[in-house]
């Protein structure tokens, strides 16, 4: 993950939230030519201490977890075998939400032991990645569904 993806992602977010740069700029307290700086040169980066300012103010799931595989220098998010319409944004989400029904029973008995097998806390670190898998989902069917508005 490079800052670019990071600038693209705050593009789209800023769309989302039907921000314009100025008053963004405001929301962060920043300068207009600072903004405008992060989306037009490699010379001006954000300072990461300001993407996890930007990250609390925005409030965006997709843009958290790019922030995030920037920082982290990770892929948190899955490319999207999914089409990008609301339909199967929709059947992804509620495949989703299915599986995890089934993992929070199992999730529910292991919490409630005192102590844990090494196979447990697996399966607990197993389920934090399907919750994460989720979450994303939810969001790409949001973003898809924002789209799918604008048209109408």
């Amino acid at each position: 993950m490079v800052i670019e993806d990071v600038t693209a992602e705050l593009d789209k977010c800023l769309k989302r939230k039907e921000l314009s740069r100025t008053r963004f700029a405001e929301l962060i307290h920043v300068s207009k030519q600072a903004v405008s700086n992060w989306f037009s040169s490699d010379k001006h980066k954000i300072p990461v201490d300001k993407l996890l300012y930007i990250v609390d103010v925005l409030d965006d799931e997709r843009f958290r977890f790019v922030v995030a595989d920037y920082i982290l220098d990770t892929r948190l998010l899955t490319e999207n075998s999914y089409g990008k319409d609301p339909l199967s944004q929709f059947i992804r989400v509620n495949k989703e939400e299915s599986e995890r029904r089934i993992l929070n029973e199992q999730v529910t008995e292991i919490l409630a032991k005192t102590g844990w097998s090494q196979d447990e806390h697996d399966f607990l670190i197993k389920f934090k990645k399907e919750l994460s898998e989720e979450r994303q989902a939810e969001n790409d069917f949001a973003i898809a569904l924002d789209l799918a508005l604008e048209v109408i």
